[in-house]
Parts: structure tokens; C-alpha cells; sequence
């Protein structure tokens, strides 16, 4: 951990609609502290889906190496995005920070950081970074165009996906509800089954049976606060992975029970490993997330960790 002072600008990126429009209404207060305390910023505000990607990218280009982002895990998400997949090559340097005001606030939560104003200014003026792990997954689409994404937090198969596809569904009618994720839990089991995959760790697992839902974290929380991977921790160059057989209806409803109560990795049918890269592969279409964020079906997707690839503000 590093203890830095800057009076670089500053590329601000805000969701305004992030939390049910508190994103914007915490703008304007931090705002006029960042005047008062001279810190520059260029301010860019999103207008929807993959708009922080492009915003990320144009700040990149006009050599803008700090990001302060205002709203959700997903706007960080697609921040990261922009960053990695511009043509301007990413680089350890760059810093990150968040205000969490989103319908999860995962990423956030793992580190602790809590919207205030004055904390937001400290951490602009004399802050603390770690150095952080990157998670990037390249697949091709059914049209057969090759994509490859980055991500902070999490990336998800399955069960998993399906849940995050619905939440975001829900959300776009119930704004900014936090217990949406929880909702979509326990509507999902009742349409979507298991599918043989086989998966390929870099550690010699092999897996080859029916799963019906896998996590791969690089933060511990996901769904605003559930643990599907407690022991990832985002600077160890590891990614930690949890895969559920193929369940009955009773192996789901205690699935369910074990992972609002912070015991699902004791459960039967649950198995982990620890990876830097693996392949995921099936015969039917891959269903998946990252950082709550649907990405397109495919057969084949191949995930790798990018080890402390950037600075985040941790205080």
C-alpha cells in the first residue's frame, strides 16, 4: 500500500440516475468542495448502458490517468472496460476510486468505503492505493465476432447469470432497490436447469458434469452482500471460483438457505479452486455476467486474471 499526494486532474465519471438519481444530488454537494479545496476535475455524466466505456476511453485519450467514478458496481465495470480495451495501453499508474451509490455497492463494501463528502476529498488530496487485480474474459459471439471484456469483481455462469439478467430486468422497473438481487434468487430456480460444461483450470482441475450455477471472484461479494467467493481477496493474483452441481429442489432450497447465511461453500454439492486462468466450454449456450453485467451467449469463453494491473483508493 502506497500514501500519495496529487494536485493532478481529476477524470470524474457520474451516473446521475446511479441510485435512484442520489448519484447526481451527491455530485452537486461534492462539487462545491472540490472548488473549495482546488481540486481539478473534468466531469463527463453517462446517458446509458456502455456509455462510461466510451467516456473511459475519451479520458484515456486526453492522457487522464486518475478516475473518480460516482454511481455502481456496474458503472466501475464498464470504467475498467474503457480503460483496458482502449487503444491507449493501460498501465499500473492508474488510479481508481469510487463513491458507492448503487444497488449493490460490492466492490465497495469489500474495502469499507462509505459515501461522505469529506471522506471523497481526503481521499482525492492525500489517499492510500493497493494495487489491484484485473479479471478479462474472451470469447466469440454466435455472429462469430471475437469480444473480449474486463472486469473488477466478479464474473458469473449460469444460475448466477440468470440472476443478474433478471435483477437488472427488475431494476429498470423498481430503480435503485437493493433487495432485487435477493428477489431474483429465489424466481430463477423455478426456470432454468443445469447444463454439462467443462471447464479446464490452470491448476490441472478438470471438471466435466452438469453445473448449475459457478462464481468466479476477484472480490468476495456479489448481489449486494452475499459471499459466493468469501476467501478472493482482489491483490493476491488469484481468482477464487465456485461451481454447484446440478441440484435437486431440495439441494436448491438449502443452496439458498447456505447463501444468505454465509455458508454456502460447506454445502455438498458446492466445490472451489483457486486460478489465474481457465476455460469454460458446452455444447449449449453459456449464459454469463460480469460485475452484474449480461454479456452475450457463446459456447466457449476463456477467463484470465491481469495481476495488479492498477491503483484503487482504499482510504
Amino acid at each position: 500500500m502506497t500514501n500519495e499526494t496529487t494536485n493532478k486532474q481529476w477524470a470524474i465519471i457520474v451516473n446521475p440516475h446511479a441510485g435512484g438519481k442520489k448519484a447526481f444530488q451527491f455530485w452537486q454537494k461534492l462539487s462545491v468542495a472540490l472548488l473549495e479545496q482546488g481540486i481539478g476535475y473534468d466531469i463527463a455524466f453517462t446517458e446509458g448502458p456502455f456509455h462510461a466505456v466510451q467516456l473511459a476511453k475519451k479520458f484515456r485519450h486526453q492522457s487522464y490517468e486518475q478516475f473518480l467514478v460516482i454511481g455502481g458496481d456496474g458503472t466501475l465495470s464498464e470504467v475498467v472496460h474503457g480503460v483496458f480495451s482502449c487503444s491507449v495501453p493501460p498501465n499500473p499508474t492508474i488510479t481508481l476510486s469510487i463513491v458507492p451509490i448503487g444497488t449493490g455497492n460490492d466492490w465497495a463494501r469489500f474495502w469499507g468505503i462509505t459515501p461522505t463528502i469529506e471522506r471523497v476529498v481526503q481521499s482525492l488530496l492525500n489517499h492510500k492505493t493497493q494495487s489491484i487485480d484485473i479479471g478479462q474474459i474472451s470469447f466469440v459471439t454466435y455472429q462469430g465476432i471475437p469480444q473480449t471484456r474486463y472486469f473488477i469483481n466478479a464474473m458469473g455462469e449460469g444460475f448466477d447469470a440468470k440472476v443478474a439478467k433478471l435483477t437488472t430486468y427488475l431494476g429498470s422497473i423498481f430503480k435503485g432497490k437493493s433487495w432485487l438481487y435477493s428477489l431474483s434468487v429465489f424466481i430463477v430456480p423455478f426456470v432454468y436447469r443445469a447444463k454439462p460444461i467443462h471447464i479446464e483450470f490452470d491448476n490441472g482441475l478438470l471438471v466435466q458434469k452438469k453445473i448449475y450455477t459457478l462464481s468466479c471472484g476477484n472480490g468476495c461479494y456479489t448481489g449486494g452482500g452475499i459471499k459466493q467467493t468469501p476467501h478472493a481477496v482482489p491483490t493476491d493474483g488469484l481468482f477464487d471460483v465456485m461451481m454447484v452441481e446440478s441440484p435437486s429442489l431440495w439441494g436448491i432450497i438449502t443452496g439458498i438457505h447456505a447463501l444468505f447465511k454465509g455458508k454456502l461453500m460447506q454445502h455438498k454439492l458446492v466445490q472451489s479452486t483457486q486460478t489465474k486462468h481457465f476455460t469454460i466450454s458446452s455444447d449449449y449456450p453459456l449464459c454469463m455476467e460480469i460485475d452484474g453485467i449480461s454479456l452475450p451467449e457463446t459456447y466457449q469463453a476463456t477467463i484470465s486474471i491481469l495481476p495488479k494491473a492498477v491503483r484503487f483508493i482504499v482510504v
